[in-house]
């Protein structure tokens, strides 16, 4: 397929890896086979003690638009070594991969038509739905935002603070928006302070259609989680959710903790306000949890 719009946009992909070898070849392969081909793909190995960077060594000997960040493989964490693919990239469009994913073959195609003309204006934030699969790829969810009772059209900064809409892994961003967030804080969740980020200074652009095949395998960061009354059930009846999920929130804690200190809030009494509200809702819900442990 020809990319009628490959001349007015450069495009690049940030993919940090940390011992990905299970699933780091279907990835590699979904993102290089795109219907839309004209892309450079960064790439940073953070520390893997597996076969990834030798896997990576290989894909890129056979593919130019592999750029490898090497660094001595310092284990720094996603957001840090994300910061550092971000640096180096100039592209207009930057999109985000997770090592464990498969992208449907017209995901950037898709995407990309979705820009606006005067992407170069306003900060932009492109997102999609996904389809949620077991390890083996078998679809057990057709729809991510319907699992997590997700609403892609609640993006508000009073929302994005509630609840994200955005998944890392099947996002896009333009470059006015890398400006903004492309020194965010060690601490922060990079999907969720960049939606915040886009609430606060640019637009989105929910795409509700599937482009990713979102797979869970049991050792995901985070993964895809039911939302809802399902998730209430489900944390007082499973142990090792309850353990998971508790550690997600103090996570999410030191995200809204470090948001809070960004200039643009710091100024805003309405905003200091709606943060402080759900840093106190998490660290109630987490001392709550406690109960049942």
């Amino acid at each position: 397929m020809t990319n009628p719009r490959s001349n007015t946009f450069s495009i690049a992909v940030v993919l940090s890896v940390y011992n990905g070898q299970e699933y780091l070849r279907q990835q590699l392969d979904s993102i290089l086979t795109q219907t839309w081909q004209d892309f450079t793909l960064h790439i940073r190995d953070d520390g893997s003690t597996d076969n990834s960077p030798a896997l990576l060594e290989e894909y890129a000997c056979k593919d130019s638009r592999i750029r490898l960040i090497k660094d001595h493989g310092r284990n720094l964490g996603l957001t840090p070594s994300l910061k550092i693919l971000l640096q180096a990239t100039q592209a207009q469009i930057i999109f985000f991969a997770d090592q464990d994913d498969q992208w449907l073959p017209c995901k950037m195609q898709t995407m990309i038509g979705h820009a606006p003309k005067n992407l170069v204006q306003k900060p932009c934030i492109i997102f999609s739905d996904l389809e949620v699969t077991d390890r083996n790829l078998k679809t057990r969810h057709p729809s991510f935002w319907k699992l997590a009772a997700i609403n892609p059209e609640k993006t508000s900064f009073r929302h994005i603070i509630r609840k994200n809409c955005v998944t890392g892994c099947a996002c896009a961003i333009n470059r006015k928006l890398l400006e903004l967030v492309q020194h965010m804080p060690d601490q922060a969740l990079h999907d969720w302070w960049m939606a915040s980020i886009a609430a606060l200074h640019g637009r989105f652009i929910p795409i509700k259609a599937p482009l990713v095949r979102y797979r869970q395998h049991g050792k995901n960061v985070i993964g895809a989680q039911h939302g809802g009354q399902a998730r209430i059930r489900i944390l007082v009846s499973e142990p090792v959710f309850r353990r998971d999920y508790c550690s997600q929130l103090e996570s999410s804690l030191q995200h809204l903790l470090a948001l809070a200190h960004m200039d643009p809030v710091k100024n805003n009494l309405l905003q200091k306000i709606l943060i402080k509200k759900e840093i106190f809702r998490r660290r109630f819900l987490k001392e709550a949890l406690k109960c049942f442990s």
